[in-house]
């Protein structure tokens, strides 16, 4: 998880790309346009996306 940089999520494809740097320097928590939503990881609760990942492990196990 700390390769990720940030994600894309693009509504039309439900497709979900997580991305190795930052895209943008916008101090915004998520951005929306065209019908991508854009989030950098330095804007995330760190306590949920461990929870998050918690989560995921239990069902890959």
């Amino acid at each position: 998880m700390r390769r990720c940089r940030s994600v894309n999520y693009m509504e039309k494809f439900l497709l979900c790309e997580l991305n190795y740097k930052n895209t943008t320097n916008k101090d915004a928590n998520v951005t929306v346009t065209s019908n991508v939503v854009y989030s950098e990881r330095i804007h995330w609760n760190e306590n949920e996306v461990n929870r998050i990942l918690n989560h995921l492990n239990k069902q890959r196990a």
